[in-house]
C-alpha cells in the first residue's frame, strides 16, 4: 500500500497513512536489493515539499530521487546506505539537494534497516529539512572564529580558553610570549601542567568546581604564575565563564603581566593600546550577538579599573 498524493475513494488513507503525511519530513520506505538495484515507495506527502518531485515520479524512477542529491554529497550518502545493509546498523546522514526549482538545502535523513526475503534490506526513513541550523551552526563557527582571530590580535594580553576539565583548547600569541609554550605546545595540555605551581593547584581545582557549581567566573587577582622554563611570573589574572546554547562551556583566562601593566597606565602606552584594539572593536560589530556580548566580557576584563599592582598573591 502507498501513500499517494491524494487519496481516491477505492484506496482510503488509513490513519497511520494520515499521520505520515502530516509530520514535519519525509517519510519513506527505502529497499536495496541483493542484486545492488534500489527503489523506494510508501512516500508521505512530505517528501514532494522538500525536494519538489513528485511522489509518483520517485515511486516510477529511483532516479529521479538521486538526481537531487548533491554529487558531492552523493558517493557518501550511498557508501551509508551500504555500511547500514552490512551492520543493520541505524542509518543516519545529512546531505544536501539541488531541487528542480534552483533550491539547495540540507537534509537529515535516518533509518532503521530491516532485513527482508532473498537478502534485501528495508529502511523505514524519516527525513526533515536542517538547513536553517546548518546556517546557525556556520553562523556561530565564523564568528567564533573571528573571536579567538581578534584575541590572537591583541599583543600585550594573555587570553587562554580551557574547558571544563581544563584542557586547554585556546592559546594566543601574546600567551606564547608571556609564558613560553607555543599555542602547539599548549593545547591539549591540562592547565595545572601549563603554568599553575604545584602549590596552588588544590586551590585552583577548588575554584573551577566552585565555578561549575555556581555560573561565575573565578575571582579576579594578583597571581604568581610560572614560565615553561620553571621561572616564576606575576600576573594580573581575570577570567570569563562562557556558556553559548549547544556548546560545552568554556573558561578563558585573561592574564596581565604586572610589569606590563604599569607601563599601560603611562598615558602614552595608553594611546598606543587603543590604536591597536580599535580594529578589533569595529570588528566586534558584525558578530553574533552571543559572541559579541563574551568579547566585551573579556575586553571589560582586560581593561578593569580594579587592576592592582602590588604583586602580593591573592
Amino acid at each position: 500500500m502507498q501513500f499517494h498524493d491524494e487519496p481516491t475513494q477505492a484506496n482510503k488513507i488509513t490513519p497511520m497513512q494520515s499521520l505520515a503525511n502530516h509530520l514535519p519530513g519525509a517519510f519513506f520506505r527505502y529497499r536495496l536489493d541483493a542484486n545492488g538495484k534500489d527503489r523506494i515507495d510508501q512516500m508521505g506527502g512530505g517528501c514532494k515539499a522538500l525536494w519538489d518531485v513528485s511522489n509518483h515520479a520517485i515511486e516510477s524512477d529511483i532516479d529521479a530521487f538521486w538526481a537531487v542529491v548533491d554529487p558531492r554529497d552523493l558517493p557518501y550518502f550511498r557508501e551509508s546506505i551500504k555500511q547500514s545493509a552490512r551492520t543493520l546498523k541505524d542509518l543516519a546522514f545529512e546531505w544536501r539537494i539541488d531541487t528542480p526549482n534552483g533550491k539547495a538545502r540540507w537534509m537529515h535523513s535516518r533509518g532503521r534497516p530491516i532485513s527482508a526475503a532473498q537478502g534485501a534490506v528495508l529502511w523505514h526513513v524519516f527525513t526533515i529539512d536542517v538547513t536553517e541550523s546548518r546556517r546557525v551552526d556556520n553562523h556561530l563557527r565564523d564568528n567564533n572564529e573571528r573571536f579567538r582571530q581578534m584575541l590572537d590580535g591583541i599583543s600585550n594580553v594573555s587570553v587562554q580558553g580551557y574547558g571544563m576539565d581544563l584542557t586547554t583548547r585556546y592559546w594566543n600569541k601574546a600567551s606564547e610570549r608571556l609564558y613560553g609554550f607555543t599555542a602547539k605546545e599548549a593545547i591539549g595540555r591540562n592547565l595545572l601542567d601549563l603554568i599553575i605551581p604545584e602549590h596552588m593547584h588544590d586551590g585552583v581545582l577548588a575554584e573551577v568546581t566552585r565555578m561549575i557549581r555556581t555560573g561565575k567566573a573565578i575571582p579576579e587577582g594578583n597571581l604568581t604564575l610560572q614560565r615553561k622554563d620553571g621561572s616564576p611570573i606575576d600576573v594580573f589574572s581575570s577570567h570569563a565563564f562562557v556558556e553559548m546554547p549547544g556548546y560545552e562551556p568554556e573558561l578563558y583566562c585573561i592574564d596581565l603581566e604586572l610589569a606590563r601593566r604599569r607601563d599601560v597606565e603611562n598615558p602614552h602606552t595608553q594611546a598606543d593600546d587603543k590604536a591597536e584594539q580599535e580594529p578589533a572593536m569595529e570588528a566586534l560589530a558584525n558578530l553574533h550577538p552571543d559572541v559579541r556580548h563574551d568579547y566585551r566580557r573579556v575586553v571589560a576584563a582586560m581593561s578593569s579599573p580594579t587592576l592592582c599592582t602590588d604583586g602580593a598573591d591573592r
